[in-house]
């Protein structure tokens, strides 16, 4: 149907289709790969964060999901767990070796932001955080200098910090944050420990290199009664599976629930979490293979639509 005045524009025609059947291809394999790396490595730095925190540990928690994210309205209407169950879980369990505290402080308080300042430096991406003092051992919190806290300093509410490693670099650059001062809505709070950079995160970044760890007793002195309280049960050798039937049958206890109601708080484990990433992943994946496959056979189809004007 191409005469002979016809023939280039033809070819330029059949290039482009070719260009463009190609790119289709092109781009979908080269998505699928993308996706599939940067799943991959997600997936490998989460399992570390989480293996970080204990593989022989539960955690428990009044609400399901991360911490620092909005509860449902569902969700919201439940009671926050208590500092004082760390006692009574340790005093009960027969399977747990360990039980600490980690207090989560609102970055806003009294309608202002939390800033940390120390030596002209100041640091308004500072997360607060409160800690009793076996939860650096349980979770296996390595420091760089200096301690964790002591009973006493958390009894009294004494104003004591143990920084994450951002948080150091940003307050005090170069030089050692051990024995200086910070200080933190109005208060101030001498450095005593400086954690080491953690591994694991979510895409490379662990906020809890951001933290200011406080005395969980400086912090209910402090801001109030926490309303939101993670606890850790370290279990003991080998009793893991015990150790979480332990832990619910009493935190059901504490909470005073009927036998039929359901639990207001979930427990978990770093497997737990980690097997819950994975479908994630594996939901995200199928759908990248997906909009690739589907690049992929309109890109086939261009090609063989070329190949048969062509011929």
């Amino acid at each position: 149907s191409c005469g002979r005045t016809k023939v280039p524009p033809c070819r330029r025609t059949q290039r482009a289709r070719s260009a463009l059947a190609i790119a289709g291809i092109v781009i979908g394999i080269v998505t699928v790969v993308l996706v599939a790396s940067v799943l991959a490595n997600a997936r490998n730095q989460v399992a570390l964060l989480f293996r970080d925190l204990g593989t022989e540990n539960v955690f428990a928690f009044h609400l399901t999901g991360d911490p620092y994210v909005t509860p449902n309205e569902k969700e919201a209407r439940r009671k926050p767990l208590k500092l004082a169950f760390v006692r009574d879980i340790a005093r009960l369990g027969t399977a747990i070796r360990d039980v600490g505290a980690q207090v989560i402080v609102p970055t806003v308080s009294n309608g202002q932001v939390l800033v940390a300042r120390a030596r002209g430096n100041e640091s308004d991406t500072v997360l607060v955080e409160g800690a009793s003092p076996a939860l650096f051992d349980i979770i296996g919190a390595e420091f760089t200098g200096g301690r964790p806290f002591t009973e006493l300093e958390d009894r009294e509410g004494a104003h004591v910090a143990v920084v994450g490693a951002n948080l150091a670099k940003a307050l005090f650059g170069s030089a050692s944050p051990l024995g200086q001062t910070l200080t933190l809505a109005g208060d101030t709070y001498m450095v005593v420990g400086e954690l080491a950079k953690r591994r694991g995160g979510f895409f490379g970044e662990n906020r809890q290199d951001n933290v200011l760890t406080l005395p969980a007793g400086t912090v209910r002195n402090r801001f109030g009664e926490p309303e939101r309280v993670v606890l850790y049960m370290r279990a003991k050798p080998g009793q893991r599976q015990e150790c979480f039937r332990q832990a619910e049958a009493i935190l059901r206890l504490l909470r005073k629930l009927p036998p039929t109601a359901e639990n207001d708080f979930t427990l978990s484990t770093a497997e737990q979490i980690i097997a819950t990433f994975d479908g994630l992943s594996a939901r995200i994946g199928l759908v990248t293979v997906g909009l690739a496959t589907v690049s992929l056979l309109i890109g086939a189809i261009g090609i063989a639509n070329v190949m048969f004007i062509s011929v």
